[in-house]
């Protein structure tokens, strides 16, 4: 699919689809309305009721058969102008672009001048339509024996006032890379554990980057990781066949610098282990990977956007399966900073494979470390489905990740990391242990349990539990798993590289 910024000439629009949107409710006062039919030489009056609707995503199609050099014409409301918001472009963007791949369409024109004329910045409006242009039409049917026949849009056209304007292009352009990234992630998340372990991800990821000379692969096989003590990711995956691994990718452009680290947990189907989960949902956890997904696809888009800036990324990847060596409630592990721990319950594993990722980040000489996993039912509790938790240490950098979200889509909202919730985390026979006995306080205490190994360095924590799959389609979100967290991770890092020069 090829998105392309043209120039704004509604006249010489030729193909399938043409999408404007509106704010008016009478087309008698749309100047804008009014100024398309001339334009197309077509008198709308026939087409539409006396009155229509701006209620956002409200759609009137229109077939033009031989009366225009376009064969359709979506009439998309958008609400008052004054209300125009970017989650309000997703929501138009994604509902239009689906209605023109229903109608078998290969090409489609989309005017955006109505979007550029608010008060919006319009760089980051022709990102958000690239974005939701290529999230909004993903779908997952690899494993369908008979697929729908969608048609595939080849060609989208987006009419600007300033197509040849260098800072739109690269705004289409990013939108591109981090919207293929999502998907990436969505593809990765969505694919069954049968046929994505932990080797298979690492072998997925060396598919990925390589031909890429700008990022560096290494992993660490099972013994590797005994020599460097990552106990809590081999005791979580020895219960399974399929034995753990931990990915490292590392992004250094510049010389004598210490990266920022971004850290994914990696567990490919987590049954819960001994401490088993009910079988109800049992099968979304094939997606208790999407922080892994988030991180590798993040690398790929910044491979893309190439910033001026270090950044290592660490995956630990593991099965947690029942099985007569597996790990067990009461058992005592230590980890790769001598830690030892305590295992309440051996479905509080993420934690234990995050701690080495953590450990390892440190021992890197990692100036930031950013942590990202599906780790608590707890921030659904706390949050429902509609933003991820953040927590750290450096109430600077979350309310960055904070500012960057509210922009992004993917919206994160701040916890509390209380001193007291370590309490929660007592052991009588190790340094901590992994979880509480008690229900309170989940999301909160599995941070202050990360927060043991972070040492000094500055650390934030997102938990996506509650944001890793989506039931609804609309705007930019498919129903699946969502690829949550790739969007905040790349311009969070972004805006480091800005805030570093």
């Amino acid at each position: 699919m090829k998105i392309n910024l043209v120039p704004n000439q509604i006249q010489k629009t030729k193909g399938d689809c043409l999408i404007v949107f509106v704010t008016a409710t009478n087309t008698n006062d749309d100047s804008y309305l009014l100024n398309i039919s001339q334009k197309l030489n077509i008198d709308l009056n026939q087409h539409l009721p006396n009155r229509i609707t701006n209620k956002v995503e409200s759609i009137f199609s229109i077939p033009l058969l031989n009366e225009s050099n376009v064969k359709h014409l979506l009439i998309v409301g958008s609400g008052k102008p004054e209300t125009l918001s970017y989650d309000i472009i997703r929501k138009v963007i994604g509902k239009s672009i689906r209605k023109a791949r229903a109608l078998n369409y290969e090409s489609v024109t989309i005017d955006s001048c109505p979007f550029e004329q608010s008060k919006l910045k319009k760089e980051k409006i022709l990102q958000i339509i690239s974005e939701t242009l290529i999230m909004g039409q993903y779908q997952f049917s690899y494993f369908k024996s008979t697929k729908e026949p969608l048609s595939n849009i080849e060609n989208i056209n987006i009419l600007s006032s300033s197509p040849s304007n260098k800072s739109f292009q690269a705004a289409l352009s990013k939108g591109c890379i981090i919207a293929t990234a999502v998907n990436e992630a969505r593809n990765l998340a969505n694919t069954p554990a049968n046929e994505l372990t932990p080797k298979q991800v690492t072998e997925y990821a060396k598919d990925m980057f390589q031909k890429d000379k700008l990022i560096d692969l290494s992993i660490i096989t099972p013994n590797k990781a005994h020599q460097l003590g990552m106990n809590g990711l081999l005791n979580v995956g020895k219960g399974s066949e399929n034995k753990p691994y931990c990915l490292v990718l590392k992004y250094m452009p510049i010389k004598k610098k210490d990266p920022i680290a971004i850290i994914g947990k990696g567990v490919t189907f987590d049954s819960g282990g001994i401490s088993i989960k009910p079988s109800r949902g049992m099968n979304s956890m094939k997606a208790d990977m999407t922080g892994a997904a988030a991180v590798i696809s993040s690398m790929f888009a910044i491979s893309e956007l190439k910033p001026s800036l270090n950044i290592m990324a660490i995956v630990p990847l593991a099965e947690n399966m029942p099985a007569g060596n597996a790990l067990k409630p009461g058992d005592v592990i230590t980890a790769m900073n001598g830690k030892s721990i305590e295992v309440i319950n051996t479905d509080a594993e993420g934690r234990l494979i995050l701690a080495d990722a953590i450990c390892y980040a440190v021992k890197e000489n990692a100036k930031l470390i950013i942590d990202i996993a599906t780790l608590t039912g707890a921030s659904l509790v706390a949050l429902g489905e509609l933003a991820a938790a953040v927590i750290g240490n450096n109430d600077d950098e979350i309310n960055q990740l904070i500012k960057i979200s509210q922009e992004t889509g993917d919206r994160v909202w701040q916890l509390p990391n209380y001193d007291e919730f370590k309490d929660y985390l007592k052991s009588d026979v190790a340094d901590i242990a992994n979880c509480s006995e008690g229900r309170y306080g989940g999301t909160c205490t599995a941070a202050k349990f990360l927060e043991q190994f972070v040492d000094k360095t500055d650390w934030l924590h997102i938990d996506i539990a509650s944001v890793m799959k989506t039931k609804k389609t609309q705007g930019d979100q498919v129903t699946g798993m969502s690829g949550s967290g790739v969007r905040n991770i790349v311009e969070f890092l972004l805006a480091k590289e800005k805030s570093h020069k």
